[in-house]
Parts: C-alpha cells; structure tokens; sequence
C-alpha cells in the first residue's frame, strides 16, 4: 500500500493512525502479527497534492514496488478532482 500525504505528516504517526483506523474496521481487529505484515507493506510518498515533483515521487514509489497486485483508492477532496486528475499525468 502507497500512502500519499502532505509534508507535514510525521511518517510513524502516520503508520500508526492508518494501522489503528484500519483495525478499527475488522472484528476482530488487526492481530500484532497482522500488523506487522501491513506495516512491512505499507509505504509513504510526502508532498503537496498540487506540486507535480509528488506526483513524480509517487510515480517512482510505484515503480518499485512493482504493480503485480494493486489495488487504488484516492481519497480526494472534491475542490483538488481537477488538479488531482491533471497532475497523475506525472505519475
């Protein structure tokens, strides 16, 4: 899993917050070994959804980690669909 998220995010508050929200959803929740597995799995691209050198970073990411099993969420606020749209060009 990518994660894209503004600068100013600390990255293991970040980790943590995901991992605990997504627990939060199953019962049961997340065991450690779980966790574990989707921490390992987990990575983050910092920038701002409007600069194009994010969208180059995220592209970069998921050039890495390869594309064999990919699933695609955007969690997009509905004011950045068109900036959003125009800047994945970079990916």
């Amino acid at each position: 899993m990518v994660a894209m998220a503004r600068r100013e995010v600390e990255e293991m508050g970040f980790r943590a917050k995901l991992l605990d929200e997504a627990s939060g959803f199953l019962d049961p929740p997340l065991s450690p070994d779980e966790r574990g597995w989707f921490d390992t799995h987990l990575s983050l691209v910092r920038g701002d959804l409007d600069d194009p050198a994010t969208y180059a970073q995220l592209g970069a990411e998921l050039d890495r980690i390869g594309l064999g099993h990919a699933l695609f969420y955007l969690a997009v606020p509905p004011s950045l669909f068109e900036v959003f749209d125009r800047l994945l060009s970079y990916t």
